[in-house]
């Protein structure tokens, strides 16, 4: 749960910081990488900033299990004519200060943790976003298993953190199936697997507690006020799966597949809701979530003119129960989306592109019409990025927002600078 972050908190941290070498640390592998080979350029994903370097913190001993620690600031600019802009446009505002570390806990596993500072400059929440370990060397063959709290392996992007993104905001369609990129406190099952020639992924999930995420509105959303009560049954539990294969495509692409389930037969929710009077009372639900993806990826690099494309998209759909407040009854409708990228990459430096997001209200029981419905929202936009170097990152960004029925459209233009001290690690991409 957020918390008020005093500055003496931010203060310290900062100050215990050790000294590290300017190499982030970034792979696919589902491990902390151990070569000592450079990233910076066209084999990484779109947006991440980073190298491929474990960095070990130099001591007396054996830094073999010593973490590699890392600060990423993510600060911009959003300027916007919309009449309720008090809160995030127009004004300087740090998105996110997170603080991260990995490191081997022994010779059969490995640990990570992320813990931010959202909107450090007014609110100054904190939050630890994960917390988890993975078990790589535990089981046979290609299994592992990852612990804790972490982004859910659901999609292509929803374990990419926002700031390692190719465009700079949220995703919109996220923000209406989940209220965020989707966060789970649970186990993972993850197993890698060659049918012929083709690297193939998949992963099977068991969490007790499930949550989205969503920097630009407000944190975590799912319960942030309200006191939880009663019983929790392991009918409250719920599962999610990915399988997913990458395909060669000539000798420089690959073309990537994925299909994601997401099931929780009674979603346990608590809301904080103000009565009449000034009471605030908290109201619980137990409702069914069904979620399904489908991600499409394909990429292509030119060694030779250091140029790349890539384009990504994703379409998802769910079938959840919705209460009715004004009936107080529950009801169910099937709700779609989808959202994708285009990006040229001109040099390891220069690139730009095009996103969108189209997505059904989450709690819409009237679609009139798949992507240009009353009940749909919509964000297009288009950006180009500049890395200095690969620790510092410059993106400009125009967005049209249509919020959908009832509210106002309206131009977003933002300036995005990213920068990283130290190591820089995430567990997956892949």
């Amino acid at each position: 749960m957020p918390a008020t972050a005093p500055a003496a908190v931010l203060a310290s941290l900062l100050l215990a910081l050790p000294a590290v070498a300017q190499d982030p640390a970034q792979t696919s592998s589902g491990e902390p990488p151990a070569t000592g080979q450079a990233t910076l350029g066209l084999s990484q994903s779109p947006g991440v900033m980073g190298g491929s370097r474990l960095l070990g913190q130099t001591t007396r001993f054996d830094n073999t299990f010593n973490p590699a620690i890392g600060v990423t600031i993510d600060a911009m600019v959003e300027v916007s004519d919309m009449e309720d802009s008090a809160n995030r446009y127009n004004r300087f505002r740090v998105r996110q200060m997170e603080f991260n570390a990995a490191s081997r806990i022994d010779p059969i596993g490995w640990a990570f943790i992320d813990f931010s500072f959202n909107d450090v400059l007014t609110e100054q929440e904190a939050e630890l976003e994960e917390a988890a370990f993975v078990m790589d060397r535990l089981l046979p063959g290609n299994f592992s298993l990852k612990g804790g709290d972490f982004l859910a392996d659901f999609g292509k992007w929803n374990t990419i953190h926002p700031h390692d993104r190719p465009f700079y905001n949220e995703i919109g369609l996220y923000r209406e199936f989940f209220g965020g990129a989707l966060f789970v406190q649970g186990a993972e099952l993850h197993h890698w697997l060659g049918v012929g020639d083709v690297p193939v992924r998949w992963s099977v999930s068991l969490h007790s507690s499930a949550e989205g995420d969503d920097h630009d509105f407000g944190g975590h959303e799912e319960g942030a006020a309200a006191e939880p009560f009663g019983r929790r049954g392991f009918d409250n539990w719920g599962t999610h799966a990915r399988l997913t294969a990458q395909h060669d495509v000539s000798d420089n692409g690959y073309f990537q597949w994925g299909f994601s389930g997401f099931y929780s037969p009674r979603t346990l929710e608590f809301e904080a809701v103000e009565q009449p009077g000034g009471n605030v009372t908290t109201e619980r639900s137990e409702l069914r979530t069904a979620v399904g993806a489908v991600d499409l990826t394909y990429r292509n690099v030119d060694a030779s003119k250091r140029t790349a494309n890539t384009l990504s998209t994703e379409l998802w759909f769910s079938d959840n129960e919705i209460p009715d407040d004004n009936t107080g009854s529950v009801t169910s409708d099937f709700h779609t989306g989808i959202w994708g990228f285009a990006q040229h990459d001109f040099s390891p430096f220069w690139s730009a592109g095009f996103y969108g997001s189209w997505a059904d209200h989450a709690e819409s029981t009237s679609a009139s019409g798949f992507l240009t419905g009353g009940d749909t929202t919509a964000e297009r936009g288009v950006y180009v990025t500049w890395y200095l170097s690969e620790f510092n990152r410059l993106r400009f960004q125009v967005n049209h927002l249509n919020p959908g029925a009832g509210q106002d459209k309206a131009f977003v233009y933002a300036v995005q600078w990213t920068i990283t001290l130290g190591s820089h690690y995430h567990a997956l991409d892949w």
